[in-house]
């Protein structure tokens, strides 16, 4: 269980070898997705695949394809525009997953109705950032930490360590020799540091750095206190930095057994049309389900959504769903059953939660 709410997703692509590539589409109904992906699929694979094998060899060799890589950006925005045009929609977007020990693709095709404009306020608008001198400082040394964390992904030197992670929260663990100094360098800054972390979350306009900060607060001692100062960002611009934030408190949740929280902000995000707000909100649910008061919200308020999840194709949407559903339910219903949960919650919803949770 922890690997999974670590995230065995990797979105640098380490392995290109795949048994399948397998698209679904999130945000609208059964019949226009499979319009979708009827006139679509063959194309959507093409750049989608093609997208991660120029982000591998990026990762790998430290150059870029810069006119291959502004060929493929703009063959991959005249489709989203002509999908946008031609099936009447707001928004569209592909987001491709792997993950360890799966050899198929998974992508989403993230789109928006023009029925429901509301869901538009999860999308990110893009941030001014300056070109202001690189700061030396502790959310610098996070940022450092990730770019070599994902440029070892990228060539493999991780598979075969154990990620322990010693703090409440941390991406690539520091087993790895280039990782292992940065430990000692965030456990000893954080606290000296902290005024500056906390502000650096709340203001400054570079969506990376406030995503930074946010794995730093991982790294406090209290737990109580992880979960307190992220939870005022969990609502960030920015669907990075809602990610990271998501992401610590819901491990530092799993971690300390904490499990009280209010869930309806997460519940919110499961409209997202981002996976990665959906797969962090759902994996932080999951925990918050062994509450009494909180799974009663979930059964009350979590219905639509859950279900519309369960029916993806993507592991770490579905899977998490399904987890979420059996544990508020006690029942063992199919996966894809979706008409015996929709029984289920016609039975149980508008209730106070006396069931005994599947742990």
């Amino acid at each position: 269980m922890n690997k999974i709410i670590l995230g065995l997703v990797v979105f640098v692509i380490s392995k290109l070898n795949y048994a399948s590539h397998i698209v679904d589409v999130y945000g609208t109904d059964k019949i226009h997705s499979e319009k979708i992906l009827q006139a679509y699929r063959k194309s959507i694979i093409e750049i989608q695949t093609e997208s991660l094998k120029q982000m591998n060899s990026f990762y790998v060799t430290g150059k870029e394809d810069r006119i291959n890589a502004t060929r493929l950006e703009e063959r991959k925005k005249k489709l989203i525009q002509e999908i946008k045009q031609k099936e009447g929609l707001l928004y569209v977007a592909f987001h491709t997953t792997t993950y360890v020990n799966n050899n198929n693709l998974y992508t989403t095709v993230e789109v928006i109705d023009k029925t429901s404009p509301e869901r538009l306020k999860f999308v990110e608008v893009s941030e001014e950032i300056s070109k202001d001198i690189k700061q030396n400082d502790l959310v610098a040394k996070m940022e450092e930490y990730v770019e070599q964390g994902w440029k070892l992904e990228a060539l493999k030197e991780l598979d075969d360590l154990n990620p322990s992670c010693p703090v409440y929260h941390c991406i690539f663990g520091f087993n790895h020799p280039k990782l292992k100094p940065y430990l000692n360098i965030f456990n000893l800054g954080v606290n000296k540091e902290k005024i500056n972390i906390l502000d650096t979350l709340k203001n400054d306009v570079n969506p990376r750095r406030r995503a930074a900060a946010a794995l730093l607060v991982g790294h406090l001692e209290n737990p109580e206190e992880i979960i307190s100062s992220l939870s005022k960002h969990v609502q960030d611009k920015s669907p990075h930095v809602r990610n990271d934030v998501i992401r610590v408190i819901s491990e530092t949740m799993h971690k300390s057994k904490i499990n009280h929280i209010n869930v309806e902000p997460f519940l919110k995000l499961l409209d997202s049309p981002y996976g990665t707000d959906r797969n962090k909100a759902l994996s932080l649910l999951f925990t918050a389900s062994l509450n009494p008061k909180s799974r009663t919200v979930i059964i009350n308020k979590g219905e639509k959504n859950l279900l519309k999840i369960l029916q993806m194709k993507q592991p770490n949407n579905h899977e998490w769903a399904y987890l979420i559903l059996k544990r508020i339910s006690g029942k063992n219903y199919g996966e894809y059953d979706i008409p015996a949960w929709k029984k289920w919650f016609s039975k149980n919803s508008s209730r106070t939660c006396k069931i005994k949770p599947i742990l």
